[in-house]
């Protein structure tokens, strides 16, 4: 386990044991001495609390779920501190963070992160004068120093424009480390692979299993594996149109666009195999995104039905 684990377990601790019926004047002092320790503590604390207080957010608008929380919750103070501490030593989290788990994924990379958005885009000032944005459901940690600027991209997507400075801005992926003095790129986290679009300036990106850089200039996008980078046609897709609310295409086939627009979209769309590769071109706003189904639909001369409102098809229109 990681020491910024062990931070956040510490907290988690702190926060059950001052939820406790058996809190103490003493523990309370004791819990304000280990955040006032060390300033990792503190961040870590408030990251836990800020979580929390979206998950009060939640259960306002859920009256049900908060019914059964306050059921919950009361078994867990009849169960007792020790016990309850016992309970956390693996991975349980305490009962909010339980409760958010329910709600949304990415838990642990909340509590490990400094800015995050969930239903929303949002964007950031950081202290060395950088802009940052966050796609919904998106969360970086920071690492700032005299000696380095240095973000991890813990889940989701940003843009980033960096400021001027002596020291490179280093970005953190599972595959890859990305850095630039100046430069203005959107960066998508994945799994096997991540996705690198950069507007202005040069990113250096250096692959966890290799030793061979690439330099990805203005207007290059880039598939970052850990052992290589594929170039991508950022001509056919802009890929941080999302930071104004849009989806950008020029000729894109149609399945390819749809693998964009369902990260936007709540449902399922099923494309016509004879459509896939129908060529989308235009401008689309993400705010509506069922108005965007039934511009796509019009510019392949298809129809659009819906069997739920969380199911839609796109067909070739039938002949009269």
């Amino acid at each position: 386990m990681t020491s910024s684990e062990v931070i956040v377990q510490q907290a988690i601790a702190w926060r059950i044991r001052l939820g406790s019926e058996e809190v103490s004047e003493i523990d309370k002092q004791a819990c304000q001495y280990w955040r006032d320790s060390d300033p990792r503590h503190e961040r870590a604390w408030q990251r836990l609390e800020n979580m929390e207080s979206g998950f009060r957010q939640t259960a306002r608008r859920t009256p049900g779920l908060t019914t059964t929380l306050n059921q919950t919750d009361a078994e867990c103070r009849r169960m007792g501190r020790r016990k309850a501490l016992r309970m956390m030593g693996g991975s349980a989290l305490s009962l909010a963070g339980v409760a958010w788990l329910a709600q949304h994924q990415g838990v642990w990379q909340q509590l490990h992160s400094d800015f995050n958005t969930h239903g929303q885009r949002q964007a950031f000032q950081l202290q060395d004068g950088s802009r940052l944005w966050l796609n919904h459901d998106s969360s970086v940690a920071l690492n700032f120093s005299s000696e380095q600027r240095q973000l991890v991209l813990t889940r989701g997507e940003m843009h980033l424009e960096t400021a001027a400075a002596p020291r490179p801005f280093q970005v953190l992926l599972p595959q890859a480390e990305l850095a630039t003095r100046q430069g203005q790129f959107m960066v998508r986290r994945g799994f096997d692979a991540s996705l690198l679009h950069v507007q202005q300036g040069d990113v250096q990106v250096q692959p966890q299993q290799v030793h061979n850089v690439h330099m990805a200039r203005t207007g290059e996008a880039v598939r970052i594996e850990a052992r290589n980078t594929v170039a991508l046609d950022a001509r056919r897709f802009d890929y941080s149109s999302w930071i104004d609310g849009l989806l950008v295409a020029r000729g894109m086939p149609m399945n390819a666009f749809m693998a964009e627009f369902e990260r936007y979209h709540s449902g399922l769309v099923r494309i016509h195999p004879s459509l896939q590769q129908h060529p989308v071109s235009g401008v689309y706003q993400l705010q509506d995104t069922h108005l965007v189904l039934k511009l796509l639909a019009r510019s392949a001369r298809a129809e659009l039905s819906y069997r739920s409102r969380w199911w839609a098809d796109i067909r070739p229109a039938k002949i009269s």
